[in-house]
């Protein structure tokens, strides 16, 4: 062969393999449309490998869940210094 037939070749080859690897790929990784409303692990790991908005909002919500209980009873307890100090400070009250 010479080097115009053997580069043609080569390139035929590196295509076919290329749309082979593509193809492949969509397979495994493309997922029906219900499918992103349904997170199945943590975001962006081989579980779920897909980031959607609404599998990133859960993982978050899942991952902050503490913290926000923790906040939501300081928040509890701030508003209730904070009538206290109301009841106080009002002329009503001395």
């Amino acid at each position: 062969m010479n080097k115009r037939r053997r580069a043609r070749w080569l390139y035929f080859c590196v295509i076919i393999i290329l749309v082979g690897c593509l193809s492949l790929a969509r397979c495994r990784l493309v997922r029906p449309a219900e499918a992103f409303d349904q997170p199945t692990g943590v975001p962006g790991t081989s579980s779920d490998p897909l980031l959607s908005v609404s599998s990133l909002r859960v993982y978050l919500a899942q991952l902050f869940q503490t913290q926000n209980q923790q906040l939501d009873s300081l928040q509890a307890r701030l508003d209730l210094a904070s009538q206290e100090l109301e009841k106080i400070q009002s002329p009503s009250g001395r």
